[in-house]
């Protein structure tokens, strides 16, 4: 009857991943998060320039 509890309680609770593969984790979301920041910091950059650029007044050579 223990087997069997032991069994079944280790279906319910899973395992945790290896450490190595947490940290294999932590690293990949890292960079990702990384790519995503500098994405979104081009195209801000992007649309202040496009903004800036159609704010200012034409002027015309004299």
């Amino acid at each position: 009857m223990r087997r069997y509890y032991d069994a079944t309680l280790r279906q319910q609770t899973g395992l945790s991943p290896l450490p190595k593969m947490q940290v294999m984790d932590k690293s990949k979301s890292k960079k990702e998060d990384q790519e995503m920041n500098q994405t979104n910091i081009r195209e801000f950059l992007e649309a202040a320039r496009q903004y800036l650029l159609a704010s200012l007044p034409v002027q015309t050579s004299f």
